[in-house]
């Protein structure tokens, strides 16, 4: 199935559950966004830890959230009645599943993205590494940055761009080693990007089929969704590329328009999920197989 033919068939969809749909996307992004202010208003009392409060936040909340939204929305477009308040319940009820699934993707997924993520993280260093070059530069050259160093330093100003005038001189040398670094930088970033992407991909679609494929267990559920990625990533990036001038369109409306769009973005994962799904088979939220 086609990408045209894909977007075709959410369209067909939303025009007779548009209204539901969305109803069901607005709690979804209001939910999503008042978890992530308490997780920044939470993580500033407590800086110390807040990367772990973000972390168990997200695996406690948002995934079990995200659960029962996909559910919902795979309920709505098999035709079955639901009530779109339900998306705040239906992760918790199934919880371990909920959170046994997205366990056994995520540590799969981070296994083969970890070679990837090293490279990006060691262009990240030599980027950070040009940037300390760029100020300790802008600090000795640059007036209105020297100015605005001054006002905010006080009497420790130059002492400060004393230092600065002599870690200059001693690196000024090496300005076309620095150069490279930024470039070497740019190149690790990419390469890693590249190597890492295609294997987030393959697990990009696993919450849709563990609600959809309530027997399979997790790890089957994972195997499932790289099987069903496989030869399908590229067409992905493109249903995705797809909606890159709505986007746009979007945030001309200070993203308020996201509200309207998103359904669709969403109604179309599903429909790209199901041109995947075997056409033998057609699963039911009641576990049983029935051929078509």
């Amino acid at each position: 199935m086609s990408i045209s033919e894909i977007k075709k068939n959410a369209k067909d969809f939303l025009k007779n559950n548009y209204g539901r749909v969305l109803a069901l996307c607005i709690l979804y992004i209001v939910s999503f966004l008042a978890i992530n202010w308490a997780i920044d208003t939470i993580s500033s009392f407590v800086e110390e830890v807040s990367e772990i409060i973000s972390f168990v936040l997200t695996s406690l909340v948002i995934i079990p959230i995200s659960y029962g939204f996909n559910k919902l929305l795979i309920n709505i477009k098999n035709g079955e009645k639901v009530n779109v308040l339900n998306v705040f319940t239906i992760g918790f009820k199934e919880f371990s599943r909920v959170i046994s699934t997205w366990w056994s993707s995520f540590w799969r997924k981070f296994l083969k993205t970890l070679p990837g993520k090293i490279i990006m993280g060691i262009g990240i260093t030599f980027m950070f590494v040009y940037l300390i070059y760029v100020i300790l530069i802008s600090i000795v050259t640059n007036e209105s940055f020297q100015n605005e160093l001054q006002n905010s330093l006080g009497d420790d100003y130059y002492t400060v761009v004393s230092s600065c005038y002599n870690i200059v001189e001693n690196i000024s040398p090496y300005a076309k080693t620095f150069e490279l670094i930024k470039y070497l930088g740019i190149g690790l970033l990419i390469i890693g990007y590249i190597i890492t992407l295609p294997f987030e991909l393959q697990y990009i679609i696993y919450q849709i089929i563990a609600v959809d494929r309530m027997d399979l267990d997790a790890k089957q559920v994972a195997k499932e969704t790289v099987k069903l990625m496989n030869g399908n990533r590229l067409k992905y990036i493109g249903l995705m590329l797809s909606f890159v001038g709505w986007d746009i369109l979007c945030i001309f409306t200070c993203g308020i328009g996201f509200i309207f769009l998103i359904p669709y973005i969403q109604t179309s994962k599903i429909c790209f999920y199901e041109s995947l799904k075997p056409k033998e088979t057609l699963i039911t939220d009641t576990n049983v197989i029935e051929e078509k």
